[in-house]
């Protein structure tokens, strides 16, 4: 292996475990769902309390009580959507793996054949030895 080989190598390895972090923590699971799930539902709640504590803070020409069935309907609409999103998780996070891989891949072959690419130019204008 030559230098640049070697480079590349280094590269490609430091770009995958970048791509493994990066993945670990971007990546949808079910945890970070709940969390989502929970700090939404935590906000609406909230807005449940304060329409109770002050009737005025309801949207204008909208009752309170009209107001607060409409949040709650909005919580229940939040927990149809964790229940579809469970569900699918695990099929999505393999797909999204799967990506993540093929991006990885892809990245370290293109520069690889740019690095070939350039050797061979490189190649082409040095001067010839003499014969």
């Amino acid at each position: 292996m030559n230098g640049w080989q070697r480079l590349w190598t280094v590269g490609t390895i430091l770009l995958g475990i970048y791509a493994i972090g990066f993945g670990i923590v971007e990546l949808d699971t079910k945890s970070s769902l709940m969390r989502e799930h929970d700090s939404q539902v935590s906000w609406h709640r909230h807005q449940i309390e304060t329409i109770r504590t002050d009737k005025s803070r309801a949207p204008d020409g909208v009752t309170p009580e009209t107001a607060i069935a409409e949040i709650k309907s909005d919580i229940a609409d939040l927990d149809n959507r964790l229940e579809r999103e469970l569900k699918t998780v695990t099929p999505t996070l393999i797909k999204n793996i799967f990506t993540l891989f093929g991006l990885w891949l892809g990245t370290s072959v293109l520069v690889y054949l740019a690095g070939m690419i350039i050797h061979w130019v490189y190649r082409g204008f040095r001067p010839k030895a003499a014969s």
